[in-house]
């Protein structure tokens, strides 16, 4: 008996070794889980009834910048701007009003991160030396900045509707906010950025050269937040007998394509625009601004709207998922004003 209660004390160690270890592992498996979810913010009640004006400043100077980065920018006015709206939501974050404002804190300390990842890109892009440094700089910068800016809007936005909204609405934009978080946060939008960048279409490496020129025209690295990859079109049933130079598509990943046709001459183009418009039919209307003449779709059908336009031996049919002309004129200006520029140049 008294060796058996020996094993039993000289047992009990080893055991409560085995249970620490085990506690450790799940305590591992464990914690990329806690770390991913989203902040459990206190019941919003009538903490946001009166605005310090640190806060007020620091959503102002940002809503600032927001439109700054919409009108266009010059970097030197932009750092600036960045550094004016990351001290003042310091200023904020550091006061003793901003603990009971979890939210606020969280979307204006998101907001200034964005727009400091351009910051940090654009410089990047700048310093770099040597062309194939400054290539992939600039194409970082170029699929980055939009989704970045976006984001960064997004979080002002959020600001905004925390701190000019009634009280009573604040328990629904703060259960929003949490759904939307991980939109929200710059350094998980720059790693998508970074897949963009990875997986983006690259010219075709073989075929005529107006093949590689056409690519050019319809997809810019930074073009679409990025997406697309090049394809061959299939349209061209739609002009029958009409001699088609070369042609090509971008097919879009949250569906539709941008395919662009050129032909021998700008007779050519229009009879071939002219079959495509005709196919919109009486209902469809101007795309103000784009091409020498163009046509679109009133409203979506099946999810996508089409505007077509010609710009000289050109024919570009752009489709998308949109719910105004407004939007799908803007994707087409972008192709448009390469082509024009292109015409200009050759």
């Amino acid at each position: 008996m008294a060796d058996q209660g020996h094993n039993q004390q000289s047992e009990l160690p080893r055991r409560m070794f085995q249970i620490f270890c085990l506690a450790f592992l799940l305590l591992c498996i464990a914690l990329p889980i806690v770390a991913d979810e989203s902040p459990a913010f206190p019941p919003i009640g009538n903490r946001y009834e009166n605005i310090p004006e640190a806060a007020k400043a620091a959503v102002s100077v940002l809503k600032k910048l927001r439109v700054s980065t919409e009108t266009g920018v010059e970097f030197a006015d932009y750092d600036r701007a960045v550094s004016e709206g990351g001290m003042l939501v310091k200023a904020f974050v550091e006061s003793d009003d901003a603990r009971e404002m979890p939210e606020l804190c969280l979307v204006l300390g998101n907001a200034v991160d964005c727009y400091l990842k351009v910051r940090e890109l654009w410089l990047s892009k700048i310093e770099s030396d040597g062309l194939g440094k400054k290539h992939e700089a600039s194409a970082l910068l170029a699929t980055a900045q939009p989704l970045l800016w976006r984001a960064g809007g997004q979080n002002i936005s959020a600001g905004v509707a925390l701190t000019e909204n009634p009280t009573n609405e604040l328990p629904e934009i703060q259960r929003l906010l949490v759904d939307e978080l991980p939109n929200l946060d710059a350094e998980k939008v720059l790693a998508t950025a970074k897949t963009q960048k990875a997986n983006a279409p690259r010219p075709p490496t073989d075929g005529p050269p107006d093949l590689k020129v056409l690519w050019g025209l319809l997809y810019v690295e930074g073009d679409h937040d990025g997406e697309g990859k090049f394809t061959s079109s299939t349209l061209s049933t739609a002009f029958w007998n009409i001699r088609i130079r070369t042609q090509g598509s971008v097919v879009l990943s949250e569906g539709g394509h941008i395919s662009g046709f050129r032909f021998e001459n700008d007779k050519d183009a229009k009879s071939a625009y002219e079959a495509v418009a005709d196919g919109i039919g009486s209902d469809g209307e101007i795309a103000v601004g784009v091409g020498d003449t163009s046509w679109a779709n009133r409203g979506p059908i099946n999810g996508t709207m089409d505007v077509i336009f010609r710009r000289g031996p050109f024919v570009i049919l752009v489709r998308a998922r949109t719910k105004t002309v407004a939007e799908l004129a803007a994707r087409a200006k972008v192709v448009d004003t390469r082509i024009k520029k292109y015409l200009r140049v050759r």
